[in-house]
């Protein structure tokens, strides 16, 4: 018959970059390329690690998936799909 597997908690956690997700290691790794070309490196690699401070903050308090219904709420499609209803349309009719 068929055996048990077993499937790790993590299985849908996102990728880490030594100890942070990706979502988190993207400003300060988008700060340092912009300071570099801008000749500001340390000024904007710290303004990436409050920015990062900050969204763990928000993201913590609120539940999976919150950013992407806000996204979507404000007429960003990040889902992929290839029907998107209008978001400001409050009430759906059948």
């Amino acid at each position: 018959m068929s055996e048990l597997i077993n499937v790790p908690n993590t299985i849908d956690n996102p990728p880490y970059i030594l100890r942070w997700s990706v979502d988190e290691a993207a400003p300060p790794l988008i700060g340092l390329c912009v300071g570099i070309m801008m000749g500001k490196a340390f000024i904007c690699t710290v303004i990436g690690l409050l920015l990062t401070k900050v969204y763990r903050k928000y993201r913590d308090g609120n539940p999976d998936g919150f950013f992407m219904h806000a996204l979507y709420n404000f007429g960003l499609d990040v889902s992929g799909s290839r029907v998107m209803l209008n978001p400001y349309v409050k009430r759906l009719l059948p």
